[in-house]
């Protein structure tokens, strides 16, 4: 079985983002976090994010990458990189909630 791993970060929005953004965004992680057995989940409160990726070094490795590449957001800040020893998430591709005002 190949070790987990885990990655989370706090972001800020690089524009106001609508829902159909966020649908988007969220489809698309779902996809690839699907092909790459990456779970996690997104929280978002105005402007802010915060994610949470579990999943084998690789796969979380590269859609973090991805993350990194997105224009939807700046200010990025890794939080915890380092290896786990469950998932906590196990049945999310791609959670997310959006925090009431």
């Amino acid at each position: 079985m190949t070790p987990l791993f885990a990655i989370a970060y706090r972001s800020t929005a690089a524009r106001e983002l609508e829902a159909a953004d966020i649908d988007r965004l969220l489809h698309d992680a779902r996809s690839f976090n699907a092909k790459y057995d990456v779970t996690g989940v997104l929280l978002q409160h105005g402007s802010r994010f915060f994610q949470y990726l579990e999943g084998d070094s690789t796969g979380v490795r590269a859609a973090y990458l991805r993350i990194e590449a997105s224009s939807m957001h700046t200010n990025i800040v890794k939080l915890v990189e380092s290896p786990i020893a469950d998932r906590e998430i196990a049945a999310w591709h791609m959670g997310f909630c959006e925090a009431p005002a």
